[in-house]
């Protein structure tokens, strides 16, 4: 197995100067973005019970579809009483909005529409359904209850559970239905996958050939529509096939292990590749042998079958090795919080030309005197070459607490050879945000610095998921609330517009 190697990167210079300029501030607003559902990529925390328009702990890629350049499609709250969907610009002009009905949980590009999935009803008996709106005008053109949208299956005695899954770039939507066993439902007794026309009619029910008694992990469409399928074994053993599109003919398979300590407890996702619909990248979290907690990343090659490895091994030489060789980004924001590692969790791999970058960051919650509060803590951004040795390991020192689930974690978005963060940060005049940037090629920080608010008030926290990225611009959100986490009347929005 390769292991990351600290290297010790002495900078020439740190941007003093913000390379984004701030252009506008848009304070009271009367929507915000909210996140969308939890669906495979589960934090380590529990998940809190908020209704979403008072929380941002959730997947904002469930929730905000980038169209192109200068525009976007959202899930928002207005004033915390009534959901919606809502068209903008970079200009943060709205071009249309649309009221949905229940709790919306998940967006997607559907063809030149937008599917909505939402939950109405009560709380003792709560339905979902799905919406289709109108890309042009923001109109509801379809509404259905979601029982009523699949076809029948072979059995009334089938267990199964539907997975949406789309493609924001081609507008493919289409639903997995997983068949189970009874007794355990992690256990995978057959899979469809169902297509959709324009009108939203079924017009594929196709059998996937998934051949495996392993325990179901997740799946995911690349952008060309071929199907992957992950699983894996209490032993730590995993396998990933990959379905040609369409046809769902098996292609290649690839298979890899980790070295887990027995009967421990590991979490893992499949990321299809970005820029080769042949490659897919898979995280595993886990305890090893020696008891020290693991991050992996592992590249997959369907086109051969064979897989290449990284990971960190959170153990006290790794941990030494990061105390003796950090060097300050910016002497404002101290050191990182050594002490918080085994709270490190993987957030994203960005392929950046000839480079891969793995980012990782401290996220948590806890309970004290009564009251449970969300950390959002250092992040390791960790530069690896194409065959996934390591380049060196960057360390960005960063803190962020509140008494509820907002603000938490970081929201990451890549421009040429930059990697661009915006996290929360409450060490600073307030509760601000912290924007930083990466040189992938470099391998180094450029800017790390404190955004700081005129017309927003210190005390509004950073809900930096929430951040919109266009081509010139990108648009943070701070969250004005009123009233206190558990008895919050509505939450609305302040903006900053900077150009970069």
């Amino acid at each position: 197995m390769k292991r990351c190697v600290l290297t010790i990167f002495v900078f020439a210079t740190v941007a003093a100067a913000y390379s984004q300029k701030l252009i506008s501030e848009f304070p009271d607003q009367d929507w915000r973005i909210i996140p969308g559902e939890y669906r495979s990529k589960v934090p380590s925390w529990n998940v809190y019970s908020y209704p979403a328009f008072k929380n941002s702990d959730g997947d904002f890629n469930s929730s905000i579809v980038k169209l192109n350049d200068t525009e976007a499609v959202v899930l928002v709250s207005f004033d915390g009483k009534q959901y919606g969907v809502m068209k903008v610009n970079d200009k943060l002009s709205t071009i249309w909005k649309a009221n949905v009905p229940g709790e919306p949980n998940f967006l997607a590009k559907f063809y030149d529409n937008f599917i909505v999935l939402t939950t109405t009803g009560t709380m003792f008996k709560r339905e979902p359904e799905l919406l289709i709106i109108d890309g042009k005008n923001g109109k509801i053109i379809k509404q259905q209850k979601w029982a009523d949208i699949t076809p029948p299956f072979s059995s009334n005695e089938d267990i199964h559970i539907l997975y949406p899954l789309s493609n924001n770039e081609s507008g493919e939507y289409k639903l997995v239905a997983r068949y189970m066993e009874k007794k355990d439902s992690r256990l995978t007794r057959g899979v469809n996958i169902i297509s959709f026309d324009k009108d939203f009619e079924v017009i594929s029910n196709d059998k996937v050939p998934v051949v495996n008694s392993d325990l179901f992990v997740n799946c995911a469409l690349n952008k060309n529509g071929d199907f992957f399928f992950f699983s894996a074994n209490e032993a730590g053993n995993f396998t990933a096939q990959s379905f040609k599109a369409k046809t769902w003919i098996p292609r290649q398979k690839v298979s890899f292990s980790v070295d887990a300590r027995n009967k421990s407890k590991f979490s893992a996702y499949l990321m299809p590749g970005k820029t080769n619909p042949e490659q897919a990248f898979v995280s595993v979290t886990y305890t090893n042998q020696d008891k020290d907690k693991v991050n992996s990343v592992f590249k997959l090659d369907f086109s051969t079958g064979k897989s290449l490895q990284q990971e960190v091994v959170f153990n006290k030489p790794f941990l030494n090795t990061a105390k003796e060789s950090f060097v300050q980004v910016n002497k404002k924001l101290g050191r990182p919080d050594f002490g918080d590692w085994d709270n490190m969790h993987f957030l994203d791999v960005i392929e950046v030309g000839d480079k891969i970058a793995l980012v990782h960051e401290v996220r948590y919650s806890y309970t004290s005197t009564s009251r449970q509060y969300w950390v959002t803590g250092d992040a390791l951004v960790s530069i690896l070459n194409n065959d996934m040795t390591s380049v060196s390991n960057l360390i960005l020192p960063k803190r962020f607490r509140l008494n509820g689930p907002v603000g938490v974690s970081s929201s990451v978005h890549t421009k040429g050879n930059t990697i661009y963060m915006v996290s929360g940060y409450d060490k600073g005049s307030g509760r601000s945000a912290l924007i930083s940037t990466i040189d992938v090629q470099q391998a180094r920080f450029g800017q790390v610095e404190e955004i700081k608010k005129t017309d927003i008030r210190s005390g509004h926290p950073a809900d930096p998921q929430a951040t919109l990225w266009f081509k010139d611009s990108f648009v943070i959100s701070y969250l004005d609330a009123d009233g206190v986490m558990l008895r919050i009347a509505r939450i609305q929005a302040d903006l900053q517009k900077f150009s970069y």
